[in-house]
């Protein structure tokens, strides 16, 4: 495994040890005084992303919570203190840069950015049996448990303290549901003034520093170049050079800028599933580290890539309580809200979009098992529910908060991880601005990424009169309209007229689950072994008998349980790595 971080302190002799390597960036060490600071990601004081700010703003501020909210940007920052043998851990409001943390007494605290370096750290795992389950139901993990007892996820926003009188949690930021909505027209200009002002602060080196795009066909990379002066460089990469390929060298070549295609590896997890799962704590299912492996394949000889991540999320409502509207018996490309009752938490474990759904993860977990686990992963969701409506959050405010909160747990997260092994990976939407007016901006104006839309064509209208890769329709229109594009476009295909139509799974950047499967002969030899494992038979959770029936389901074509498989492989491969 190449990028670790341990750290380990013992507040009886005010020791701090930290070992790292394979980081980017790596790890920076500055002495202030009778302290020392590490940075990790990149800080950004006063809009400058510049250690030396940071250090001075540290200097400057009279104390740690003034300092944190003074901050942008994605980072985690240790402060030792060693004349009152104490240290002190920040996180970004994004939980970013994923810190997991164990006080293991008589002084003794370790921390690590790897859940399995921890763990081995402590000498074996101690099983969160509902963890395990919460990430089988849903891909990911909520509030800041683990899969393992003695270990927690630092929350975001926020400062461990680890010193002579144990460790405390203290949050420096909330989220404030209470603020004012804005309407389209306000929404629609703070979102393009944000794009700008993050973009800039990304791209804080230009001169010395070559920056690239891992662009799409659809809005989120499309809204990164939308905001920037100087747009970088960009890198599609696809099975072939199909429909999406095409939309983003579109999209590229009007922004004036390269463009570099990179095929998509046939077998681009094989030798590489250990390292996603180790980077993923287990708790990221392994195919969402789409990167391992192309550090070769790229020519461009970029230092730091940016990813598109979190603007779906944020400002088009991906996770919204919402469902297509129909017409004719058919999905539209425009939605609707639903209604929801007052157990939003409960409604969230059956509805949110990203459960896995395409096979009931309950039906392997043994009989005995199932009501507990059940009732522990509902009870976890409500009490993340309870802090939400602590903040003001209500309805739709609270059921996305449910997925916000922690917003480094989601489960694409892998994306930038299985980059960042081998280049400096940003995701500039995960900025103060943008989370902000996710916060404060209403569910009408998501669902349909009405503000979001028109943020983009105030930026950049040429960049949204290109089609999108998703609908092959212009992107800028509204998304009801949309809908009557599509329509009449069928209708007029019907009579031989050769409209573009929606382009087929064939057709976009990444495979579906069952394809990623069969393209990869370590991934369908894991899945062989999973009836059989004892890893997994270990756990104490899973029917060994039910798994073996998925299995022989999926193989012989009866059911399409992939995305179940790659989560039972993601865990048969964590609990080996820390048995």
């Amino acid at each position: 495994m190449t990028a670790q971080f341990l750290l380990e302190h013992d507040s009886r002799i005010g020791i701090l040890n930290v070992k790292a390597k394979g980081l980017h960036p790596a790890v920076r060490r500055y002495k202030t005084a009778d302290r020392e600071c590490l940075l990790l990601g990149h800080p950004i004081a006063h809009e400058e992303r510049n250690d030396i700010a940071v250090i001075n703003l540290l200097r400057s501020s009279p104390d740690l919570d003034s300092f944190a909210r003074a901050l942008d940007g994605n980072f985690l920052i240790i402060v030792h203190s060693p004349t009152d043998k104490s240290v002190h851990v920040i996180s970004d409001r994004f939980g970013a840069f994923a810190f997991y943390w164990s006080d293991r007494g008589n002084g003794r605290f370790v921390g690590s950015l790897s859940l399995v370096d921890l763990i081995r750290n402590l000498g074996g795992v101690k099983l969160n049996d509902v963890a395990l389950a919460q990430f089988m139901h849903f891909r990911r993990l909520f509030g800041e448990t683990t899969a393992d007892n003695r270990c927690q996820f630092l929350t975001s926003a926020g400062i461990l303290s680890n010193g002579p009188g144990g460790t405390q949690i203290r949050k420096y930021w909330e989220a404030d549901y209470t603020a004012q909505k804005p309407g389209t027209a306000q929404a629609s200009d703070e979102i393009a003034a944000a794009l700008q002002r993050t973009m800039r602060m990304h791209m804080e080196e230009r001169a010395s520093r070559r920056y690239a795009l891992f662009l799409s066909g659809g809005l989120d990379s499309r809204a990164l170049l939308a905001g920037s002066e100087d747009p970088p460089f960009c890198v599609t990469t696809c099975a072939s050079f199909n429909n999406e390929a095409e939309v983003a060298q579109e999209v590229a070549r009007a922004a004036r800028t390269g463009f570099e295609f990179v095929p998509r590896p046939a077998m681009p997890y094989d030798g590489h599933v250990a390292e996603a799962v180790y980077y993923g704590g287990g708790q990221h299912i392994v195919s969402e580290a789409h990167f391992l492996g192309y550090q070769a394949q790229i020519k461009y000889p970029a230092h730091c890539f940016f990813l598109g991540l979190g603007l779906d999320v944020f400002l088009g409502g991906l996770y919204l309580a919402k469902k297509p509207v129909r017409w004719l018996g058919r999905d539209a490309l425009h939605y609707k809200l639903q209604s929801l009752p007052q157990d939003v938490a409960g409604a969230f474990f059956s509805g949110v979009k990203y459960r896995l759904s395409t096979s009931d993860p309950w039906r392997i977990v043994a009989p005995a098992m199932r009501q507990r686990l059940q009732d522990g992963v509902r009870h976890s969701l409500h009490q993340i529910a309870e802090r939400g409506r602590a903040l003001g959050a209500e309805d739709h405010d609270l059921w996305e908060y449910l997925h916000l909160h922690n917003f480094g747990r989601h489960y694409s997260f892998l994306m930038i991880q299985s980059v960042r092994h081998w280049a400096e990976c940003r995701a500039p939407a995960l900025c103060n601005d943008l989370l902000d007016i996710a916060i404060r901006l209403p569910a009408q104006e998501k669902v349909n990424s009405r503000a979001y839309l028109g943020g983009l064509k105030k930026l950049a209208p040429e960049l949204m009169n290109i089609r999108s890769a998703n609908t092959n329709i212009r992107a800028g229109i509204p998304f009801r309209r949309q809908s009557v594009v599509r329509a009449a476009r069928k209708a007029a295909n019907l009579f031989g007229s050769g409209f573009r139509v929606s382009p087929t799974s064939a057709q976009r950047s990444w495979p579906r689950p069952a394809e990623t499967l069969r393209a990869s002969p370590e991934l369908m030899a894991a899945v062989g072994a999973l009836p059989k494992s004892d890893y997994l038979a270990s756990t104490g959770l899973l029917d060994m008998a039910a798994i073996g029936r998925h299995v022989t389901e999926h193989r012989e074509g009866r059911a399409d349980h992939s995305v179940l498989l790659l989560v039972l492989v993601t865990m048969n491969e964590f609990m080996r790595q820390v048995s």
